[in-house]
């Protein structure tokens, strides 16, 4: 039995309001029913702290402007897909600056942590008015905290088999991409995959052709990249699943991601033989794609 963090990750570029609705993901068995949320919603330069009982059905109270939200299911000891025990589900919710619902920045936080947390949010902003929604999308992480794991293959292949019910993209925002991969240890939020799709400032023209840095065991995204990562790498049709909102998904065995004796789990470390059968739909990562201080710098006119 082992102990580790299923880690969900989905992007959007959703104008509005709408986009919390991701917080409806994800759906079916994996959601724990009627237990309290913690939330902390991040406005301008402070957070706010509530409480809500469940999350169906969630109204204006979850729907107020903010840079970003955080939230945390108490404790849990419900059994998932009789593969392991889900016993913490937390989300963080971190909302693109190009959105109606983003909170301007320009007021001063009361503390230090307060101050430093703002400037982040600044900074984002910045940026993102740089380089343009299609390019800085809203980010959503899901935790699913999970004891007594019977196996790790078989959590992957059985969330990909229930894939179209967890995210449902019909009845939320369009899905732009994602991905879930394990880590047999806790994570922290560090929105992975919009670094991935575009790590730095320097590399966000390549965004639009939905290209990764990274493999992971189920990847979301378009047809042609999804389907091109499926042929490359020789795997059948039980691998592909069709989404709603002309997303697909792909699930890609650990036998070919894994490094042969390495201490490094999968996503840490990927088999570079793997990344070279793919590599057409992989961003190619150099030294000039590095950042350097006027990338960050707001463009003066």
């Amino acid at each position: 039995m082992s102990h580790g963090t299923l880690h969900i990750q989905l992007l959007t570029q959703t104008p509005d309001e709408a986009l919390f609705d991701l917080l409806l993901v994800p759906r079916g068995e994996m959601r724990p029913e009627g237990r309290e949320i913690r939330w902390a919603r991040w406005q301008g330069n402070r957070y706010v702290r509530f409480s809500t009982k469940g999350i169906d059905g969630f109204g204006q109270t979850l729907r107020k402007p903010c840079n970003a939200l955080e939230a945390c299911w108490k404790e849990s000891t419900q059994s998932l897909w009789n593969i392991g025990t889900l016993k913490k589900l937390e989300y963080f919710l971190r909302v693109s600056p190009l959105t109606t619902v983003w909170v301007e920045t320009n007021l001063p936080g009361k503390s230090r942590s307060d101050e430093n947390q703002r400037q982040n949010y600044e900074n984002d902003s910045l940026v993102a008015h740089r380089w343009g929604r299609e390019r800085y999308p809203t980010v959503i992480e899901i935790f699913a905290e999970i004891e007594n794991l019977k196996s790790e293959e078989a959590l992957l292949d059985t969330t990909f088999e229930h894939i179209a019910e967890i995210l449902d993209p019909a009845a939320g925002p369009p899905i732009l991409a994602g991905y879930v991969a394990y880590f047999r240890f806790p994570v922290a939020p560090v929105n992975i995959l919009r670094e991935e799709l575009a790590p730095w400032p320097k590399a966000y023209n390549l965004i639009d052709s939905m290209r990764f840095i990274q493999l992971y065991p189920i990847l979301i995204g378009e047809d042609r990249p999804i389907q091109g990562v499926a042929n490359d790498l020789a795997l059948s049709e039980k691998n592909l699943r069709v989404l709603s909102g002309n997303r697909f998904a792909v699930r890609i065995p650990t036998t070919l991601l894994e490094v042969p004796g390495s201490k490094l789990p999968v996503p840490l470390e990927i088999s570079e033989i793997t990344r070279r059968h793919a590599a057409k739909w992989l961003i190619p990562l150099t030294d000039d794609m590095k950042p350097t201080l006027d990338d960050y710098k707001e463009k003066k006119i």
